[in-house]
């Protein structure tokens, strides 16, 4: 789709073009080997086109994840085209080869050994010891290349990796990560589970432009941690702790303290009452592959999600409660608050929240939320205050549901502005939604104050979802599980195509 947009481009296979290709003999080589051999096969294709009307560039994403399953045998994996018009322009801001395979694996599976070469994701405990994962909505991958091993008997269960990452920072600059480690946990009594992990971390920074000195670019480190779960009939509480010592490679430290990460967790889950309570600290610990609790709510709603505290690994210590009451089939209530603090004991985030859901009938339902929360820097803050409303009205076979969104922000000079986000979905049809987004700023510092945008989107039979879409989108922050990326505005079309086989 990219290639169109430019004139007096040079007649290149586009991405477009390879990618389909490229799924062509993929789905060719699947019903091969499905016919070879009793199995089952499975993936899902994702292809986006952008066209920028603002900018005149566009670009193509297409991605192919399949899995083919015969025996213990399984293998898999993942085909990224990722074409830009004009390299200047990327949007995903995606650093990869703009062609070529991401994920590549086989796998072996017996009755108490799983063995797999190749690219995988792993999590040791919580979290803090390693977490490789792909958030492909974020643009984060942190997936391993090497083997991975799990041997299972009786209650013991053991996991051994050996592998690599790469973790992009721009196009030119990346860290290179190894890790050697291994994980053994076991149950004790049906009520306990505990573990044990020590991983051994090498990491690399490169640049393509230039060497760097080995003193500021190689570093490696030693991180052990032990955790544990138990279960007293409704409560559940969950507890972890890791420190690693070795060389340190933020803010051109190399020596010090050893960094630590802690973690406790405790629920309740009653017929009518539901609690959380959650505590963190956190200090001189980050690192690309690992992702630890980050005790903040996550929202689901726009605004909220824009202004979601970003944990600060090197030096944090923080709390999140949240209570959960049904008080019948049709009223819940939920809310509770957040903090975060540096080791020193300066304020760096606190939060308020609540919602209720409440559902009238088949035919109507609503929720109403409200966030008060403060992110504060070098002694000052900005305060956000948030107000959200959601419904759902059924008339027959057709659904209509209008969510409002509007936030209240105060910046550190004492600058104040609204912001206003409306959502409208239809569905006429089962198989057919019509969504139109509008969203309108008093912010005065930026080149448009109001964004609309129509999605048209079609389920065709067969489980094939198309959608088209136009107008503008103002952009913004996304975040999930302590992950964020920042959405550059978007004025054009776009066009999207999904199936699963």
């Amino acid at each position: 789709m990219a290639g169109w947009l430019r004139r007096g481009r040079k007649r290149a296979p586009s991405g477009l073009t390879l990618f389909a290709v490229a799924l062509s003999v993929c789905f060719l080589m699947i019903a091969s080997a499905g016919r070879a051999a009793e199995g089952e096969i499975r993936g899902a294709v994702h292809a986006e086109g952008l066209a920028n009307s603002d900018l005149g560039e566009g670009v193509f994403d297409g991605r192919l994840d399949f899995e083919a399953e015969a025996g213990r045998f399984i293998i898999g994996g993942t085909f990224r085209a990722y074409e830009m018009s004009d390299e200047t322009y990327n949007p995903r801001q995606a650093f990869d080869e703009p062609l070529g395979i991401k994920h590549r694996y086989a796998e072996f599976i017996a009755d108490d050994l799983a063995v797999r070469a190749g690219d995988y994701f792993v999590t040791f405990g919580r979290g803090l010891v390693l977490r490789s994962f792909e958030e492909v909505v974020l643009e984060h991958d942190t997936a391993l290349d090497g083997v991975l091993g799990e041997y299972r008997a009786a209650s013991l269960e053991i996991v051994g990796v050996a592998g690599g990452a790469t973790d992009r920072i721009s196009g030119t600059q990346a860290w290179n990560h190894n890790v050697y480690g291994m994980r053994a946990t076991s149950s004790l009594w049906e009520v306990l589970r505990i573990g044990a992990s020590g991983l051994k971390r090498h990491q690399r920074r490169r640049d393509e432009g230039f060497s760097l000195p080995e003193s500021t670019s190689n570093f490696e480190d030693v991180v052990i941690g032990g955790d544990a779960q138990a279960w007293l009939g409704p409560v559940t509480i969950t507890g972890e702790y890791a420190e690693r010592d070795g060389d340190y490679y933020f803010e051109g430290e190399q020596d010090g303290d050893p960094g630590h990460g802690a973690y406790i967790g405790g629920t309740y889950g009653g017929t009518r009452l539901s609690l959380l309570v959650e505590y963190k600290d956190y200090h001189r610990f980050e690192n690309a592959i690992i992702n630890p609790p980050t005790c903040v709510k996550e929202h689901v709603w726009t605004l909220m999600n824009r202004v979601t505290h970003l944990v600060n690994l090197n030096d944090e210590k923080g709390w999140i409660i949240e209570g959960i009451m049904a008080f019948n089939d049709q009223l819940v209530l939920d809310g509770g608050a957040s903090e975060a603090r540096q080791g020193n004991g300066d304020l760096s985030h606190w939060e308020i929240f609540g919602q209720v859901d409440y559902v009238r009938s088949d035919l109507l339902s609503a929720a109403l939320a409200f966030s008060w929360s403060r992110e504060y820097e070098l002694g000052k803050f900005t305060e956000h205050i948030t107000g959200a409303l959601d419904s759902d009205i059924s008339l027959g076979d057709q659904v209509i549901e209008i969510t409002f969104e509007t936030q209240h922000t105060e910046e550190p000079a004492g600058d104040t502005f609204r912001d206003f986000f409306t959502t409208v979905a239809y569905y006429p049809r089962n198989n057919l939604t019509v969504v139109g987004l509008a969203e309108h700023t008093t912010r005065d510092d930026l080149e448009r104050d109001t964004w609309f945008f129509v999605d048209l989107r079609l389920t065709i039979a067969g489980g094939y979802e198309v959608s088209l879409g136009g107008g503008t989108e103002r952009g913004g922050k996304k975040c999930a599980g302590g992950i964020c990326f920042d959405e550059p505005e978007f004025a054009g079309f776009r066009a999207r195509f999904l199936t699963y086989f």
